[in-house]
């Protein structure tokens, strides 16, 4: 038993000094940015490779809601089309207060095999095609 303990500190010792449990490739995040257009900003931000998000920050200038919809898609989502998370970036009390924030960091990555797609809408519908407007929303994600 003795001898077993011995090996097993030992082990792990040239573990934390040696530092074999560290990653082969290190991974680099990639940040993301978009002021809004007229329409819902249906985008391909990384399509057809597996993509992970990271975090995200959002504002919204105007005064009612706006749902990001995240799509683990490589080509234009549509309302045909159905999001693997949506997020609601609330109204501002006005243009210019900020107020409609929003801070997405998951404990960990959210995860698409597919590809990173995603589009803004006014409405809570999932087929909703009621879009933002020009300048409304200001969308950054980092993702690898």
């Amino acid at each position: 038993m003795r001898r077993a303990l011995t090996v097993c500190v030992i082990g792990l010792t040239v573990v934390a000094l040696g530092g074999v449990a560290r990653p082969a490739a290190q991974v680099t995040a990639v940040p993301y940015y978009l002021l809004s257009a007229a329409g819902t900003n249906a985008t391909v931000v990384d399509g057809c490779a597996p993509r992970a998000i990271v975090s995200g920050e959002f504002v919204n200038l105007g005064s009612t809601p706006v749902y990001l919809r995240v799509y683990n898609r490589c080509t234009v989502p549509d309302e045909t089309h159905t999001p693997v998370l949506v997020l609601i970036i609330p109204g501002s009390e006005s243009s210019t207060s900020g107020a409609g924030h929003l801070s997405f960091a998951p404990a960990f990555p959210v995860r698409l095999s597919t590809g990173f797609a995603f589009r803004l809408t006014h409405g809570v519908a999932v087929d909703s095609t009621a879009g933002t407007g020009a300048n409304q929303v200001i969308v950054n994600f980092t993702y690898y």
